[in-house]
């Protein structure tokens, strides 16, 4: 049923509105004296979990196609299958030899 809703939403390109929505709680920061300060408070917000996981189905998909059609510079390491920290430093050290 749920991939269902969202091979309709990635179909017709709609965002469901109670993907949407949030929730907010406000913390208290830890051993402070005096909380009269909007400082002293750390908002955190809850995201729709239906939500993020369509987002990440449509973060795959577009990580796909922009590979299929060679979109991305070679020299782009991250978010990129098949790519490390170490495909990163191995880049460093070739461009350093060539320079």
């Amino acid at each position: 049923m749920l991939s269902r809703i969202f091979m309709v939403c990635l179909d017709i390109g709609y965002y469901l509105k109670l993907f949407k929505e949030s929730i907010i709680v406000v913390l208290r920061k830890s051993q402070k004296l005096n909380y009269l300060k909007l400082g002293l408070y750390r908002p955190i917000a809850f995201l729709n979990i239906l939500a993020k996981t369509l987002e990440a189905i449509v973060a795959k998909r577009m990580s796909r196609e922009a590979e299929a059609r060679d979109l991305l510079l070679k020299t782009q390491i991250g978010a990129q299958l098949g790519r490390s920290t170490m495909s990163a430093l191995n880049l460093i050290i070739e461009q350093v030899r060539t320079i």
